[in-house]
């Protein structure tokens, strides 16, 4: 998992929602702590050792700037935010003076929060690493895949700090942004044509993320797009990808061609998705038996039923038996939350948090995914990063996602 940044907040403890709802937008990469009242905060950071300091900016100016000065003294290489809720000139002044990395405000420039922080953090070299991937793939379409990634992303970034993107890499028809109220103007080919100068600041300004939290990254509209891509470029867009993302929740295509091959390389724990019925039984079992061959153990290949019905004919033990490999688990089948999420454009949770279907995603997700991922294959190759000031983005290409 990635090793995620530590913030500290200093809050003035008369604006504890304020200061609350700004920790939860630091959420995807920076785990903070809030510290309210007349904390010793020496003695704080030392116990803390935050990689960025928020001092929150509240009634008493002059008192809270000689409190932050002091700080600044004592830890002269701690990356400092000044946040207040207007822009006073008077204010920006002290806080540059006194040594602060930068000032906000918040929450009106909350859009430009996170990218501001890592710019900031970029040259201290401190940067998370090495996410892990969930893949989920099934033998052939209709099986529930996409609601099933989207799921995924959706209760990992709400019932964890980690940092999450969902992933889609059905080039030629992949629709997940359709899947919710989400305008996707930035395509895994617009990463790509970046990709020489990708950084944190970049990244983060240009994946739109969802108001549940997770980023998605969806395709284009243009499906002559998706040839523009090899199986490098998908090697490379997942190793940068991991780097700054705690959990990659991937979408895969019904095929094995050398995209898919590569992206199920780089998966840690591959989600192979089935159902009771007797076609896509026989393609699970040729598709369990080659991935078993080429790709994964038992400890990071899952399979599981989508649309369960425990009164079905084939039952979870018949599967087994005929799979010759353990169930990991069931999804409950709910046709009809599925069609009103999707008329909606909303999460399942969002929907109806407590729903069977949305229980058993959770329960399966959290399982397949405790402790730690297992080791990369030593195949994969390492990203190199090359990290410098971000000049904006070029036009996408023709045809890419409005």
């Amino acid at each position: 998992m990635a090793n995620k940044l530590k913030g500290l907040i200093i809050g003035n403890g008369n604006g504890a929602e304020i200061e609350d709802a700004f920790a939860a937008e630091l959420n995807p990469l920076i785990q903070v702590e809030v510290a309210r009242g007349d904390s010793a905060l020496a003695s704080l950071i030392h116990t803390v050792t935050p990689d960025v300091l928020f001092f929150f900016v509240g009634g008493t100016q002059d008192m809270e700037q000689r409190k932050l000065a002091e700080v600044i003294r004592e830890f002269p290489g701690l990356v400092t935010f000044l946040i207040a809720g207007t822009k006073d000139p008077d204010l920006i002044r002290e806080g540059l003076r006194i040594g602060v990395t930068d000032f906000l405000v918040y929450p009106d420039e909350r859009e430009a929060l996170l990218p501001a922080i890592l710019s900031a953090l970029t040259p201290t070299g401190k940067e998370s690493r090495a996410g892990s991937v969930l893949s989920f793939f099934s033998a052939r379409g209709g099986q529930g895949t996409s609601t099933l990634a989207l799921t995924a992303a959706d209760l990992l970034a709400r019932d964890t700090d980690a940092g999450v993107l969902l992933l889609d890499l059905d080039l030629y028809c992949g629709n997940t942004s359709g899947f919710m109220e989400l305008k996707s103007h930035f395509s895994p080919f617009d990463l790509l044509d970046n990709i020489e100068r990708m950084d944190a600041n970049l990244l983060f300004s240009s994946v739109p993320r969802h108001e549940n939290g997770f980023y998605v990254l969806s395709t284009s509209k243009e499906i002559g797009d998706a040839e523009s891509l090899s199986a490098s470029d998908i090697d490379s867009m997942l190793n940068l990808l991991t780097h700054y993302f705690d959990h990659v929740v991937v979408d895969l295509p019904h095929d094995f061609s050398e995209k898919t091959v590569c992206a199920l390389k780089q998966t840690d724990h591959l989600m192979l998705v089935t159902t009771q019925d007797i076609p896509a039984i026989k393609g699970t079992g040729k598709t369990l038996r080659l991935l078993r061959d080429l790709f994964f153990g038992e400890e990071n290949l899952h399979v599981m039923i989508n649309s369960h019905s425990p009164r079905h004919d084939i039952s979870v033990a018949h599967m087994e038996e005929i799979f010759d490999f353990p169930i990991r688990g069931t999804i409950a089948q709910d046709k009809k939350l599925c069609h009103d999420a999707l008329v909606a454009g909303k999460t399942l949770h969002a929907m109806q948090p407590k729903a069977k279907i949305c229980r058993d995603a959770e329960a399966l997700v959290h399982q397949v995914l405790q402790g730690e991922p297992p080791s990369r294959r030593p195949s994969k190759s390492p990203w190199s990063f090359r990290f410098r000031p971000t000049a904006p983005l070029r036009p996408a290409r023709s045809g890419a996602a409005s």
